[in-house]
């Protein structure tokens, strides 16, 4: 690899945390080659976005439309069972303007994309036919029109990873035995700016303001009962919903077109391998009941960002590098590895025991500020 490859990036993804990292290395001098798919999926997702997050994302400079259109959560009511014990977490106790910033995922896109339309930028389209060859030395990419070396490759291709598979990177996968059903619903009388959690035993529902009248919803069902809820129509559907919310939560309107995923907890052996870095759902996948997928996913890019501009390595493809990275990208994930799949087991418990258990352990959190506090500065900051 000669020197002036070094300060060349290959990254294989387009979605949310392929495009920023384009703009990260982009920003600090690298020529940025970008390899994607033409097919997008369909499911255009919402995300919380974390003030920490958020605060760095304006640093690319995004329009005031888009900022303004991000809705904030000032407030998170948490429910065992609906109607049931109860804990509430509150910006104001923080002193923050907000808890998390709501943003679906197709305008964050659209907002970033244009900005991926500069010369640093090389876009393509993966056609097939496309060969990883990397070395302790370098990477190189071959593809129908030529090849890149490069000193690293991330790759952002998501939660089924092919270059993770390729590189033999090992995993452990934990699955939930539960599906997603994700949509959006109109309602008048809602509050605007809180989010819900509802922890139903067999199910964890999870509401979040998109605006005035729009919500958006996570219902994480057991396989069993996704079965039976995913095939009613809407009229039925619309009255499961109700049971769960209440009929104070508001007036539902209309329910959009409900999609699925299958819930899995993915943890890999290492996040590199020979100048490979795994990067978002690649590198870690957990529940979506904590609402950090995303987030844990760019604060990946914010660390790697923050070890970059040290400066200490002009070859960011070293195993001294990237382990440095690995190091300090491994508490993060582990904590909220355990925090998710340990709730989901704790609220999916049933009897007497483990009910009481609980529900003593939401009324101390509840009446104590200070842990509650604590719990959502780590989450948040």
């Amino acid at each position: 690899m000669v020197d002036s490859d070094l300060k060349k990036v290959i990254i294989l993804g387009a979605g949310l945390v392929g495009a920023l990292n384009c703009l990260m290395f982009k920003r600090n001098n690298y020529e940025v080659y970008t390899f994607h798919k033409e097919k997008e999926s369909g499911l255009d997702r919402t995300y919380a976005l974390t003030p920490n997050v958020v605060e760095w994302l304006k640093t690319f400079n995004l329009s005031k439309n888009f900022l303004n259109s991000l809705n904030p959560v000032k407030s998170i009511d948490i429910y065992k069972e609906p109607h049931g014990n109860q804990i509430i977490f509150d910006s104001n106790k923080l002193y923050l303007p907000a808890l998390a910033y709501i943003v679906k995922e197709k305008n964050l896109l659209n907002e970033i994309k244009p900005k991926l339309s500069v010369q640093t930028i090389h876009s393509q389209k993966l056609e097939g036919g496309e060969k990883i060859s990397n070395t302790e030395q370098s990477v190189n990419f071959s593809f129908p029109k030529g090849e890149i070396t490069a000193p690293l490759l991330l790759a952002c291709d998501g939660a089924r990873s092919p270059v993770r598979e390729q590189e033999l990177i090992k995993k452990k996968v934990k699955d939930f035995d539960q599906t997603a059903i994700v949509f959006d619903f109109e309602i008048s009388g809602a509050q605007p700016n809180k989010a819900t959690q509802f922890f139903c035993g067999d199910s964890i529902l999870a509401i979040l303001p998109v605006g005035p009248k729009n919500m958006s919803a996570v219902w994480s069902c057991d396989n069993k009962l996704f079965e039976n809820k995913f095939k009613l129509d809407e009229k039925s559907f619309k009255k499961e919903l109700v049971k769960v919310l209440g009929k104070d939560f508001g007036k539902i309107s209309s329910i959009s077109t409900r999609n699925s995923f299958p819930l899995h907890m993915i943890k890999v052996q290492r996040l590199f391998k020979k100048r490979v870095l795994l990067m978002g759902d690649a590198a870690h996948s957990i529940h979506p009941l904590s609402g950090q997928g995303l987030n844990l996913g760019i604060r990946g890019i914010m660390e790697l960002e923050k070890n970059i501009q040290k400066k200490d390595y002009t070859d960011i493809g070293l195993s001294g590098f990237l382990r440095r990275y690995e190091r300090s990208r491994k508490i993060d994930i582990e904590e909220f590895s355990i925090l998710t799949s340990g709730l989901q087991w704790a609220f999916s418990l049933k009897g007497l025991g483990p009910n009481y258990i609980i529900s003593k352990g939401m009324s101390l959190i509840n009446e104590v500020d200070f842990i509650k506090n604590k719990l959502i500065e780590r989450a948040i900051l």
